[in-house]
C-alpha cells in the first residue's frame, strides 16, 4: 500500500495566512463601522425630519443653507430668501449638507412685510454656531435696531452665549454662567412667552430664563427685519460657522428644544 505523504505548513506560510486572515477581518469590521455609521446618520436625519414636519405649522423662517444653487432661501412656507452681503461662503463644516461661513458677512431678510411675517409676540428663535474666534460681542442673530428693541442671539467674551432682548427703552440679557469654545458646535434656542418669561437653551438644556417684555422696532431700513450673522441689523460681527437658523412663533417647549436639539446632533458631530 502506497504512504501517502503530507506536507506541514512552514511557519513563514502560517504568518502569512494568519496575516491575509486579519486583513481581511479589517475590512469587514470598517465596512460593518461604516455602514452602522451610515445608518445612524440616516436615522438621526429622519428623526429631524419628523420634528420639523411636526412643528411646521409653528415655523415662520428656516435658513438651513443646504441649497448649493441657492444657499440662502427659506424653506418655511414664508418664503423670505436671504441677501447676502461681502460674500459668506457656504461651507462643508458640517457633517452633513452645508453651513454658512462668515467672517464679517451677513445674510438680510428683507421684505415688505418682514415685521409681520418673522416677528411675533411670542417666540423661539434657534441656531447652531461653531466660532472660530470670539470677541466681545457676536451676533449669530437678530432684530435689533439698537440695544432696546427686539431680540438677538450672540456668542462673545462679555456675555458669553445670550439672549439680548430689548422693551423699547431698555434691555436686558439672558445668559449662560459659563463662557463658550471655540471651534464646538453650539446648539443655541431663546424663547419668548406672552407673560413675558424668556429661556435661554443651550444642547436642550435650560441655562437661565427670566422675565423681560419684548418690543420692537417700529421701523425698518430697506425692510430688513431680520438678520443672519449680524449684533445689530446691518452690523456684522460674528466669525464663524452659522447653521440651522429658525425663528417660530410660538414658545416652544423644553421637551420640543431637546428634541431639535437631539435631530441635529448627528449633521453637527455632536456626539453627547
Amino acid at each position: 500500500m502506497k504512504k501517502i505523504s503530507q506536507k506541514s505548513f512552514t511557519l513563514l506560510e502560517l504568518l502569512v495566512v494568519i496575516a491575509i486572515i486579519a486583513i481581511l477581518a479589517g475590512v469587514v469590521i470598517a465596512s460593518l463601522s461604516d455602514f452602522r455609521q451610515r445608518a445612524k446618520e440616516s436615522k438621526g436625519l429622519q428623526f429631524s425630519q419628523n420634528i420639523r414636519t411636526n412643528l411646521s405649522n409653528e415655523l415662520v423662517g428656516e435658513w438651513k443653507f443646504d441649497n448649493v444653487n441657492s444657499p440662502y432661501i427659506d424653506t418655511s412656507d414664508e418664503g423670505i430668501n436671504g441677501t447676502p452681503y461681502n460674500n459668506p461662503e457656504q461651507t462643508d463644516d458640517a457633517k452633513v449638507g452645508k453651513a454658512l461661513l462668515v467672517n464679517g458677512q451677513r445674510v438680510d431678510m428683507i421684505d415688505v412685510n418682514c415685521k409681520q411675517k418673522l416677528l411675533f409676540p411670542e417666540f423661539t428663535i434657534e441656531a447652531w454656531a461653531r466660532a472660530s474666534t470670539l470677541g466681545t460681542w457676536n451676533g449669530l442673530l437678530t432684530s435689533k435696531r439698537a440695544a432696546s428693541d427686539g431680540f438677538n442671539l450672540q456668542m462673545g467674551t462679555a456675555q458669553n452665549i445670550a439672549m439680548l432682548i430689548g422693551n423699547g427703552t431698555t434691555y436686558t440679557y439672558i445668559r449662560t454662567d459659563w463662557a463658550p469654545s471655540t471651534k464646538t458646535w453650539y446648539h443655541i434656542i431663546a424663547t419668548h412667552r406672552s407673560n413675558n418669561l424668556n429661556e435661554l437653551y443651550v444642547n436642550g438644556n435650560k441655562e437661565k430664563e427670566g422675565s423681560f417684555a419684548i418690543g420692537y422696532a417700529s421701523s425698518f431700513t430697506n425692510n430688513t427685519c431680520v438678520c443672519i450673522g449680524c449684533f445689530y441689523l446691518g452690523g456684522a460681527s460674528f466669525n464663524g460657522t452659522i447653521d440651522e437658523v429658525r425663528i417660530y412663533k410660538s414658545a416652544l417647549t423644553a421637551k420640543q428644544i431637546k428634541q431639535l436639539y437631539a435631530g441635529g446632533k448627528i449633521k453637527h458631530l455632536v456626539d453627547k
